[in-house]
């Protein structure tokens, strides 16, 4: 028995900035999220796109307009995963590539995304929807805090997956 699909339920659209309470309330992890997809948008370098189910947010993701445009920070609250939230993020990301593109005449439309090798969930959704890996692999090194305070360092490795979205 599979897990009901709830996308029907959901809103995708742009974040504004009545979304931060919502923010706050999804992700007490990156308290600074929302803010950050907001000034994105307001530099003209990127936009956020919020899923709501209702007035609560289940899930976002960040489109960064280099070219070609790059998914980053996708996420969906984890009690919603597997059912259609990460699939129509991307699908709004995509549309809007198209019609970015479209305005600006372009003859192929990429979009790329990073998938960290300890993530086989994401990569097994984003296979699904057409994403093909590169083979190209970053790595990243960063630093964080625990709660009590604690300085940890990690390091991730990311794969560069692609899909052709046509023209």
């Amino acid at each position: 028995m599979g897990v009901p699909d709830t996308s029907a339920e959901i809103l995708v659209r742009e974040v504004r900035g009545d979304d931060l309470p919502a923010f706050l309330a999804a992700r007490p992890d990156a308290p600074s999220m929302g803010p950050y997809l907001l000034r994105q948008r307001t530099n003209g370098i990127g936009t956020g796109l919020v899923a709501l189910d209702g007035e609560t947010l289940v899930g976002s993701l960040e489109l960064c307009w280099t070219w070609p445009p790059e998914v980053r920070n996708l996420h969906v609250v984890e009690a919603r995963r597997v059912q259609g939230i990460g699939t129509a993020l991307l699908a709004a990301a995509e549309a809007a590539v198209r019609h970015r593109g479209s305005q600006e005449g372009e003859e192929e439309l990429v979009l790329q995304l990073h998938v960290g090798e300890g993530n086989p969930s994401a990569r097994r959704l984003y296979e699904r929807l057409g994403y093909r890996p590169t083979g190209q692999r970053t790595s990243t090194r960063y630093s964080s805090l625990d709660d009590d305070g604690t300085a940890r360092t990690a390091t991730e490795i990311d794969e560069l997956m692609v899909t052709h979205l046509g023209r």
